[in-house]
């Protein structure tokens, strides 16, 4: 396409977040450009065409995964009401978004932002990198968002051996790609018990190869695996429906609830905390039980080492054709709970001492957390590449904070028993996540005051599109100065920082690694994204209980269409909003 050379916002990313960014920001500001830039050669970020095959589904069925204005009927793309959504699908729908709200032509594939300098006038000068041409054209923005999530990246290990293996090796990121040649193999050795893990090598076992889950002790274990309906009784619920169930949120003592006395009750009191315990250990005692993992020494090596209330977004859902847990007892797939020490040319070794024959590898090892895109700001240290400072002080007076709110986090077991043993030692935060105020905006004030640069979508949650409509929202209404507590003497900049520095504390406490979480690098909201949802809303003045009566609110799910009309809902406190261009 035909670059401008200047934009009033650049998008970088074209997901749903960056797709979800343009629609509402052009929705405020119909006569601004906006450039959205894309790495890939197609829509989708994640669901990119590049990035999906036959075979890959989402966690979310057909009516949770869709922008609240334009529905995503299941007999469109062929499939039943209710099933999961196939990736194709999510991949042929977005574009459909694109179109449908004319963001299209402003979509820059093929092309990926190496470096945005703030200039002395506060916009910015992007450098651009045509990955066809090899051009570098420059462009500037007033406004710059990030939307480029947090599986852009691939994280590979490092195994002593890798460059003499003779197969193939690839990140699951390049399965579309590589597909054909890995149907093609015999034995494919899957490094990670993650989601992506358990769809490859389901893949690859119903293909007819073998396939070998390696799983490190040191880890959050094999993916905490939720049936696709659970039932109890009379009762019949979904994972998804669950954890925005506003009911439900309640057991969870996100910050972002607030001190109500129905938190403090819940939270803090002995009877409250046992009724929170109950909650979350009878949904776990049912997930074992529906899985059944104690019925074969195989699938016993799948159990989940950490509960409903400890695992974040490492959580996935059976929604595969087959029964999975029949092709671990034929031994089709087999699980080993091991480290990978070294490679050959066939051969991966693992720290029990065993030795895998492959001619395939499939690093299922997650993503980096940050953008590689370098950040300057006059000159200074790019804030993307800066590492934290990590002062034991404040952290001990922050985790204190966090445990004088919710005292039985300190207490609770992590991991269950038929964990791997790990050495009693304090892990010291990785330092790899964004200091983001509400998850969006750099809390250092030059950025607060400035207001021309957020990320969106640098977390995880199930309920991603509601999430992503919520923040775009927020980030329009913050770039256009209109957030009470972010302008003029309502401007509180210690508070900023003390509150970003607090959640991004309360998430690494919550969502710890040794339990299959990501707190110490980004957001993993799984129940508390309703409650995160209502507080982005609360900030700009739209209504956050959005059913037609209080007990509706209470126990019905919240879905994408719930927040159908909210851009709307805040224009209507601007009647006379202008933007210039």
């Amino acid at each position: 396409m035909e670059l401008k050379k200047e934009y009033e916002l650049v998008i970088v990313g074209a997901g749903v977040h960056g797709l979800s960014m343009a629609i509402t920001y052009l929705q405020v500001n119909p006569h601004h450009n906006v450039l959205i830039v894309e790495k890939a050669m197609s829509i989708g970020g994640t669901w990119a065409k590049e990035r999906v095959y036959s075979g890959l589904k989402t966690n979310n069925a057909f009516g949770s995964y869709e922008f609240s204005d334009l529905p995503m009927p299941a007999a469109e793309y062929g499939e039943a009401e209710g099933s999961h959504i196939p990736g194709l699908a999510v991949h042929e729908y977005l574009s459909k978004v694109s179109v449908a709200h004319k963001i299209d032509k402003c979509i820059c594939y093929g092309t990926s932002v190496e470096s945005a300098t703030q200039r002395d006038d506060g916009k910015w000068s992007i450098q651009l990198l045509d990955g066809t041409t090899g051009n570098s054209p420059k462009i500037t923005a007033h406004r710059l968002v990030i939307a480029t999530g947090i599986t852009s990246e691939p994280n590979i290990p490092s195994i002593p051996g890798a460059d003499s293996f003779k197969g193939l090796a690839i990140h699951a990121k390049q399965m579309a790609k590589e597909r054909k040649r890995l149907d093609a193999c015999k034995d494919v050795v899957v490094i990670g018990g993650n989601k992506s893990s358990w769809d490859i090598c389901y893949l690859t076992a119903t293909a007819g190869a073998q396939a070998h889950m390696v799983i490190r002790p040191s880890g959050g274990g094999p993916s905490y695996l939720w049936p696709s309906v659970c039932r109890l009784g009379p009762l019949e619920f979904s994972f998804g429906p669950l954890s925005g169930t506003r009911i439900f949120t309640l057991f969870d003592p996100t910050p972002y609830h607030g001190e109500g006395l129905v938190q403090r009750f819940l939270h803090r009191t002995t009877i409250g905390i046992s009724i929170c315990l109950l909650f979350w250990n009878v949904l776990d005692k049912l997930v074992r039980y529906l899985n059944g993992y104690s019925n074969h020494p195989e699938t016993k090596k799948l159990e989940p080492w950490t509960t409903p209330f400890w695992v974040g977004n490492s959580v996935s859902i059976n929604n595969y054709d087959e029964d999975y847990f029949r092709l671990v007892r034929e031994g089709k797939i087999k699980v080993h709970i091991a480290d990978a020490v070294s490679m050959s040319e066939d051969q991966i070794r693992l720290s029990d001492g065993s030795s895998l024959k492959a001619d395939a590898l499939v690093y299922c090892t997650g993503w980096k957390p940050k953008p590689s895109i370098k950040i300057d700001v006059l000159g200074t240290t790019p804030i993307l590449s800066k590492p934290k400072t990590y002062d034991a002080a404040e952290a001990a007076r922050l985790e204190e904070e966090v445990y004088r709110s919710v005292p039985y986090l300190r207490t609770i077991a992590r991991r269950t028993a038929n964990a791997p043993k790990l050495p009693e030692s304090r892990t010291v935060p990785s330092n790899e996540s964004l200091e983001l105020y509400r998850h969006v905006v750099p809390s250092e004030p030059h950025f607060i005051k400035q207001k021309n640069l957020a990320f969106i979508g640098a977390h995880s949650s199930p309920h991603a599109i509601a999430v992503a409509q919520a923040q775009a929202l927020w980030i329009t209404a913050f770039f256009g100065g209109r957030i009470n507590h972010l302008k003029g003497n309502e401007l509180d900049l210690n508070r900023i920082k003390h509150n970003t520095a607090l959640h991004r504390t309360y998430g690494e406490i919550r969502r710890p690694t040794i339990t299959g979480g990501f707190g110490d690098r980004y957001p993993d909201i799984v129940f508390d994204s309703l409650p995160y949802i209502d507080t982005l809303l609360e900030d700009v003045g739209v209504k956050s209980k959005r059913k037609s009566s209080w007990w509706k609110d209470l126990t019905e799910p919240y879905g994408p269409a719930e927040y159908d009309g909210i851009t709307e809902e805040w224009l209507k406190q601007f009647p006379t909003i202008t933007e210039k261009a």
